[in-house]
C-alpha cells in the first residue's frame, strides 16, 4: 500500500467514528477532534496538516425544528484541516460528519487522499492559519443540553 492508499485509509476510519461533541470530558469526535487525529495519523506519511477554523450558522443546518427550540448560540466555530499534499498543494480535508448521517441530510465527504473534500459545514467565515491558532485559546464549548441534544439526535442514526 503506498502513502496515498494509507493516507486514504486514514480518512476512513477517522470519519466512520461516530460524530460526538465532548461534554464532561468525553473525547472529542466532532470537528476539533476528528482533524487533529487525521494530522496525527497523516504526519508520517509525509502529509504536513494544519488545523483550520471558520464560523458558521447552526440555523444553516438541516436540523430538526426541536433542537433549535434548545437555547444556543446559533454561531459556532467549526474546524476542519487543511494539508499540504505529496503534490504541494493546499487542500481542505475535513472527516466530520460519520456515514449514518448521510440519512439526517449531511454532507458525507469523499476523500481520494490528494484534493480537497467538501467542508461539512457552509463556513460564512474561514481564518487563516495564524488566526486560525488565536482562535483556538478562545473557543470553548459549553456543556448545555443543545450539545447534549445535538448528541443524541446523531447517535440516533447509528446501526447497531
Amino acid at each position: 500500500m503506498n502513502k496515498i492508499e494509507k493516507a486514504i485509509k486514514c480518512f476512513y476510519e477517522i470519519r466512520a467514528i461516530p460524530y460526538h461533541i465532548s461534554l464532561n470530558g468525553e473525547p472529542a469526535h466532532c470537528c476539533e477532534g476528528k482533524p487533529k487525529l487525521l494530522a496525527e495519523r497523516l504526519k508520517p506519511l509525509g502529509y504536513r496538516s494544519f488545523l483550520r477554523a471558520g464560523l458558521f450558522r447552526w440555523s444553516d443546518l438541516e436540523l430538526p425544528k426541536s433542537l433549535y427550540s434548545i437555547k444556543h448560540d446559533d454561531i459556532c466555530t467549526y474546524f476542519f484541516l487543511e494539508v499540504e499534499n505529496l503534490e504541494g498543494e493546499s487542500v481542505f480535508v475535513d472527516p466530520t460528519w460519520n456515514p449514518e448521517l448521510k440519512d439526517a441530510g449531511f454532507l458525507i465527504s469523499e476523500w481520494d487522499g490528494i484534493g480537497s473534500t467538501h467542508l461539512a459545514t457552509p463556513c460564512y467565515k474561514i481564518f487563516s492559519r495564524k488566526e486560525t491558532t488565536a482562535h483556538l485559546d478562545v473557543v470553548k464549548y459549553p456543556d448545555d443540553d443543545f450539545y447534549g441534544a445535538l448528541n443524541k439526535y446523531c447517535d440516533s442514526f447509528l446501526r447497531d
